[in-house]
């Protein structure tokens, strides 16, 4: 049998061509709360906010920044639960258990690995069941090398 090497993520992605241009700016992408807390500074010191050269434009104008921004589902779930508890209502509901079935190929894997990492931070620990068939079998000696020597090595199994 033979196999092939797997290459590097960027041999195989192309960038979006926004993201390839002189003018890519990544505040679209991410908010950074430090230069947007100097402005905050500023602006509690009673100073101009426009001419600061460590806060990028986008922070210094309210009207630049909100058509700059995109505020997803879970960013306006976030703040509308932060202001119902700032005006003293009960914030959000709670969930105490939470419980997922899918089922995933290899790259989906990946990105659902992230997910339930984050649920393992809220929650401190998840359980992990996993359920994997084959028609034609496991390899053995591929099961022990790439399964189940790994997780042992990680004490997620004994």
């Amino acid at each position: 049998m033979t196999t092939a090497a797997i290459s590097a993520w960027l041999e195989n992605v192309q960038l979006h061509p926004d993201v390839l241009s002189d003018g890519f700016s990544e505040d679209i992408f991410a908010l950074d709360l430090g230069p947007l807390g100097d402005c905050l500074l500023a602006e509690d010191l009673g100073l101009s906010t426009r001419n600061l050269p460590s806060v990028p434009a986008v922070y210094r104008d309210p009207e630049h920044f909100f058509r700059a921004s995109y505020l997803t589902s879970g960013l306006r779930s976030l703040l509308a639960d932060a202001l119902d508890r700032l005006g003293g209502g009960p914030g959000p509901t709670r969930q105490s258990t939470v419980e997922l079935a899918f089922s995933a190929d290899r790259n989906q894997l990946f990105t659902a690995w992230n997910a339930l990492a984050n649920l393992a931070d809220m929650a401190g620990k998840v359980t992990i069941i996993v359920h994997a068939a084959s028609e034609a079998g496991f390899d053995q000696s591929k099961l022990e090398n790439g399964v189940w020597e790994p997780l042992r090595e990680t004490k997620l199994i004994d």
